[in-house]
């Protein structure tokens, strides 16, 4: 049976992702991971999964927006902010508050409103009710304008997050503008630090090298920064309090990032693992990025729409999929050596062998995450950049030390000013290879019509047909052996 389909949570939440799918853009297609989804599992689960997936579908058509014509829509009704964060564009700066507009009719619609950094707004710490028009924008969102004479009125009990962490934000932002004197650095830093990216051309270098998910807060920083405080705290602190102690300042630190799909997931995976190494348990991977998507879409069935939430699971369900049958089809050209064998090798072998491991594991990782996530960006930006593959081999690793250097000199307070001169002086390097990439490398591949039904087959029979692709793997490299023989 396909490793997938042994674990209940993901099965549950692939089931549950389709049903909300379904809803936003019906096709046929979806049968396909369907029935592969059946082929493999018992009937009293595929029984379950239908009830789920139908439950998915219900609740994200209930919770879709309604179409806007292309002239938008006016009204007055109820505005939630979410967040508020700086925005650059080619010409000038500005505020972007996203939130979430209820009309008269309780129909809700994600949007988002720009201020001028200096111009008077509404402190983004309750619900308003105001008058605007919602308008469709060229990039596939919607803004909201507030009509210019109308009051903004506080709507009584309500309360958001979103002014206090822009301001807790900001005030991160002024304190490394001190301790950093690099600009790029301190930036980049800070993107890493908030999420927020206020630096166009330090977006639009990471953008031409295909490392544009570094510098918001992803699942995958996340995941780096539990990891850097997990190993500091278990260094002076037993396991269960470390994990106590490590769930309490994440949760801190998911409330000032505030709530992103691709954060979100991260911070319940490890939650769950966290809470069960507490009481013993070990559950597997899968287990908890299936729990990692329930719980998303039982929060927002919208999110199942967002980028950020189908980036983040195909790349961890790529590395959890095809990381180890790529480890081993790499070791037909980078050979795995045994620890008896390298006892008696001399030292400049030593280092070749840990070498040529570093690469292998290397390229597997990054192989496996690109497998599943190649497709769906050719078919939202109809083009790949050439030099993910090779700045994703060695960045992540430049990443997890200059995080490693900026979480160290905050913890140290004032102690830890040479540990942020020496990290102002790293980044800065890393950013100079960012910021002038080989011109030889800088290839686009480019698939100007990618149809929705073929990358549905794709990432189905990619991901859900995982088991028989890894028997044909270990069968090449036995040199077409049985495993009796």
């Amino acid at each position: 049976m396909n490793s997938l389909v042994r674990s209940r949570a993901i099965v549950y939440g692939l089931h549950l992702a389709i049903g909300c799918g379904a809803a936003f853009k019906p096709h046929l297609i979806y049968l396909l991971p369907l029935l592969l989804l059946w082929m493999q599992c018992k009937w009293q689960r595929i029984a379950q999964g239908l009830l789920i997936a139908a439950a998915g579908f219900v609740a994200a058509s209930l919770r879709a927006p309604a179409p806007l014509p292309a002239e938008g829509s006016y009204g007055s009704g109820y505005l939630q902010f979410h967040s508020v964060a700086p925005q650059q564009g080619p010409f000038n700066h500005s505020l972007a508050c996203k939130a979430t507009f209820i009309d008269a009719h309780a129909r809700t619609t994600p949007c988002t409103l720009y201020f001028k950094p200096n111009e008077e707004r509404p402190p983004a710490r309750c619900d308003y009710l105001i008058c605007g028009t919602l308008k469709p924008t060229d990039r596939g969102m919607i803004q909201f304008k507030p009509e210019r004479t109308a009051p903004w009125i506080p709507v009584e009990g309500s309360w958001s997050s979103a002014e206090w962490r822009y301001l807790a934000k900001e005030s991160l932002r002024r304190y490394f503008k001190q301790l950093f004197p690099d600009t790029h650095a301190r930036h980049f830093l800070a993107a890493m630090a908030t999420g927020d990216i206020d630096d166009r051309l330090l977006s639009m270098e990471f953008n031409k090298v295909g490392l544009s998910h570094i510098l918001a807060i992803s699942g995958f920083n996340f995941v780096l920064i539990a990891a850097v405080l997990g190993a500091l705290l278990r260094s002076f602190l037993p396991f269960k309090l470390t994990y106590l102690l490590l769930f309490l300042l994440l949760s801190g630190y998911l409330l000032f990032l505030g709530l992103n799909p691709s954060i979100l997931r991260a911070y319940v995976a490890i939650s769950f693992y966290l809470l069960a190494r507490f009481v013993g348990l070990r559950p597997t991977a899968l287990d908890l990025l299936g729990l990692g998507i329930i719980v998303e879409l039982v929060y927002n069935p919208l999110y199942v729409q967002d980028l950020g939430f189908q980036l983040t699971f195909l790349c961890t369900l790529g590395l959890l999929l095809f990381s180890a049958p790529l480890g081993k089809l790499l070791s037909f050209l980078l050979p795995r050596r045994p620890v008896s064998e390298i006892a008696h090798m001399s030292l400049v072998d030593k280092h070749g062998t840990l070498l040529c491991g570093l690469i292998r594991s290397s390229l597997a990782t990054n192989l496996s995450a690109h497998l599943l996530a190649l497709p769906l960006c050719l078919y939202v930006f109809h083009s790949f950049p050439l030099l993910s593959l090779v700045y994703n081999l060695f960045f992540p690793f430049c990443l997890s030390i200059s995080l490693l250097l900026l979480i160290l000199g905050l913890m140290l307070g004032p102690f830890g000013l040479p540990i942020h001169a020496l990290n102002s002086t790293f980044t800065a390097y890393i950013l100079e290879i960012i910021g002038n990439p080989p011109a030889l490398l800088n290839i686009q591949l480019q698939l100007p019509d990618f149809p929705f039904p073929l990358l549905i087959a794709i990432l189905s029979i990619l991901a859900l047909t995982k088991s028989a692709q890894g028997g044909k793997i270990e069968y090449f490299l036995r040199g077409g052996r049985s495993s009796a023989g």
